[in-house]
């Protein structure tokens, strides 16, 4: 008893913390399964909860809705049944959630009247929506199965019954099918059991259609190879999404290649956007599956408004409506760009209503993740919008309401300023919206600069001095160094342009005397460079030594007296230069040489000798100390090999023989040799034949065969 006990606990202490874990990672696809695992156990009643978590969660994944589905329906929950069939069915375009449907149609309707028509029209509902699907084959195969069991009375029904499954059987042998050969067996068997004689021309007609789809089934296998269509998805990009995303594309770019060379381009359109439907269900959060997918679709609107199908291009264009809506209420409620190409194809389709709703949608949202900027580029472009369709005073109410909504910063006053500047030409309203915003914004160096170059737009010298002198009292103690440095600076240059050189020489002091107090000298030098530079151009400075000035001209282009440069071309301070130094990048074998910040690339030619060059680990041993090898070498006289041959009986052996004769002293010491043990039958250290060896007392040395000597042995049998 106590041990089931320990059991239950462990079990019940697992499930808590597979809860809590999706708590904090609501992608955790491993606690979802233990959770899914565990209602499966209890009584539907119970389980509920769980499983309209996991559908909230993952509102794409077909095989979570098929597992709720699955428990409602053995509970005989027909009513609840069908009201996740209307949930789902039509969104998840998924073989299995599909197949689930006709089973449950078979199941709670075969007692009802008229049960053989409702299954009909499920089956054609199925094979419409999903029957290019190429794992299709048991829907298409149920299909006809159905029909063979329908009995017709008189020639009359059994001719249409004929016809029905002769008809499934033309589409399902020129559409791209696992086991089409089957299928297409089975369809000669047909024919023949009706009519022998004709069945031949029957099957050589649409054999021709038959090899092609045949052919494009073995290209979609090639293509997918690698694809899961299973996967549940998760907002993020690992390495194995990007790989699934990589497959998807190929394939979309395949079925747009028409492979099976349709004349009619509503197919061609069709078999596309049911790719990108299946997609989209293990792919939610890619964005740009989605833009792809709208893009795609308003092109092929336009293409059958040019051919006058007025009706198929509204229906492709609503197709596109319902995309974007759909994904900006499941999986980007709050990403900014599918919202605003949602509002322009809304606005494009001159529905102005849900246009603007899409930017009240967004707004009225109170998420973490949307931050200031989020918000405030939405108010931008929902007043840009305003103005195109219903004027600048439609642009002024939602101005008022960004300047309510706490969450904007300054761009709003500039987007609206500038705006009320372009379309009414009146710049009192447009110097009004910045002064609003210079009460709330006075600390913010870019709003003040963007203030700044507008009143140097209107070309009013004095009020722009005065704004300057506004500005500059206004924020000295509030600004950082770098920023006030900035207004000085500009103002400086807006003297230099406009004013005389009194006017000059004092803004010259006074911003001289600023960098003081803000500790950031500068130096006589580094002002006259910037009062007699223009933009890039600077007068002669490479014998000019002086600090950095605060403005960044002078800064950048004084140069060291030490460097000639007798073309006065502007050049680096080679002083100030660090060696190169590339990542750390290890190679085979130069992991002893590894230091931090990387090793020097090799030249050109290196790099081309140790690619040609066996692997280092195909060689451990031994190891000369290559200085004394060398000063050895150099101290030694080599005498010219000794070569005889002897031939005798048919045998042929070599002797060589080498004399060296060592002219150094005998004190000197040999070389020394370092051996490692060999990993690949490395000889024994004591074995005199396998290492090499030189003595001070031995003068000859004999060059023995290696025991394992292949050339030697093929010679020797070639004599025998």
């Amino acid at each position: 008893m106590s041990h089931k006990s320990s059991d239950n606990s462990l079990y019940s202490e697992r499930i808590n913390k597979a809860s809590n874990k999706i708590d904090t990672d609501p992608y955790d696809i491993e606690s979802w399964n233990i959770l899914l695992k565990d209602a499966k156990t209890k009584s539907i009643e119970t389980a509920r909860e769980t499983f309209e978590r996991v559908i909230t969660q993952f509102p794409n994944q077909g095989k979570f809705w098929k597992i709720y589905i699955e428990k409602e329906l053995k509970a005989k929950n027909y009513e609840n049944v069908e009201k996740l069939f209307q949930r789902s069915l039509v969104k998840i375009l998924n073989i299995d959630l599909w197949i689930c449907y006709l089973n449950y149609v078979k199941q709670a309707k075969a007692n009802q009247p008229g049960f053989k028509e409702k299954l009909a029209q499920a089956y054609e509902f199925a094979l419409e929506k999903i029957g290019l699907d190429y794992r299709s084959y048991p829907i298409w195969s149920g299909q006809i199965d159905f029909l063979k069991t329908i009995d017709a009375v008189g020639s009359y029904a059994e001719n249409q019954r004929i016809a029905a499954i002769r008809k499934i059987y033309h589409k399902v042998c020129v559409t791209p099918l696992f086991n089409m050969e089957q299928f297409w067996r089975d369809y000669i068997s047909f024919e023949q059991a009706i009519n022998p004689l004709i069945a031949k021309r029957l099957s050589d007609e649409l054999s021709k259609e038959y090899m092609n789809a045949r052919r494009a089934l073995k290209e979609i296998e090639a293509i997918t190879r690698g694809l899961n269509k299973y996967a549940p998805p998760v907002p993020f990009l690992g390495a194995a999404q990007i790989k699934q995303i990589e497959i998807w594309k190929k394939y979309l770019q395949w079925e747009k290649s028409n492979p099976m060379n349709y004349d009619d381009k509503n197919m061609v359109t069709k078999r596309v956007v049911y790719a990108y439907e299946q997609a989209l269900l293990s792919m939610s959060y890619v964005s740009e599956l989605w833009i792809d997918a709208g893009t795609y679709l308003q092109k092929a609107s336009k293409q059958l408004s040019d051919y006058g199908d007025e009706k198929g291009a509204k229906a492709l264009l609503d197709k596109v409506g319902e995309l974007y809506e759909r994904a900006n209420t499941t999986f980007f409620k709050t990403h900014l760009l599918m919202h605003f190409i949602q509002s322009d194809f809304e606005e494009m389709r001159k529905n102005q209503s849900k246009a603007g709703a899409v930017y009240v949608q967004f707004l009225d949202l109170k998420h973490k993740s949307i931050s200031s900027n989020d918000i405030t580029l939405a108010y931008i472009q929902y007043m840009r919008y305003s103005k195109r369709t219903d004027g600048i005073k439609a642009a002024r109410i939602i101005f008022k309401k960004a300047r309510e909504d706490a969450r904007c910063n300054y761009h709003i006053f500039i987007c609206a300023a500038l705006m009320e500047y372009y379309s009414s030409k009146d710049k009192n309203i447009a110097l009004k919206i910045f002064e609003l915003g210079l009460k709330k914004f006075s600390t913010e160096i870019k709003y003040l600069k963007e203030y700044i170059k507008f009143s140097l737009n209107l070309n009013e010298d004095n009020n722009t001095r005065v704004l300057f002198e506004r500005l500059l009292s206004l924020t000295f103690d509030q600004l950082s160094p770098e920023a006030t440095s900035e207004l000085w600076n500009m103002f400086l240059h807006f003297e230099i342009e406009v004013g005389d050189l009194n006017n000059v020489l004092k803004i010259q002091q006074r911003r001289l005397a600023a960098s003081h107090k803000i500790k950031d000298g500068d130096s006589d030098i580094s002002q006259l460079l910037d009062r007699y530079g223009y933009g890039d151009l600077m007068p002669h400075t490479s014998l000019l030594t002086c600090p950095p000035s605060i403005s960044p001209h002078s800064s950048q282009l004084i140069t060291s007296t030490t460097t000639h440069n007798p073309t006065n071309d502007l050049i680096p301070d080679v002083e100030q230069m660090l060696p190169f130094k590339p990542a750390k990048s290890t190679f085979y074998g130069n992991e002893s040489l590894n230091i931090p910040g990387g090793l020097y690339a090799y030249p050109p030619a290196v790099n081309t000798l140790l690619e040609k060059l066996p692997p280092p680990m195909s060689f451990s041993g031994p190891f000369v100390i290559l200085d004394q090898f060398l000063t050895t070498l150099a101290n030694s006289s080599l005498e010219t090999a000794k070569i005889t041959k002897q031939s005798e009986q048919g045998n042929i052996t070599g002797n060589l023989t080498k004399q060296i004769q060592i002219s150094s002293p005998k004190s000197f010491a040999s070389p020394k040799v370092v051996t490692t043990p060999n990993p690949y039958n490395a000889p024994d250290d004591n074995d005199h034949n396998a290492l090499y060896s030189l003595d001070d007392n031995s003068e000859n040395y004999a060059n023995t065969p290696p025991i394992n000597d292949i050339y030697r042995l093929r010679q020797q049998k070639k004599i025998k």
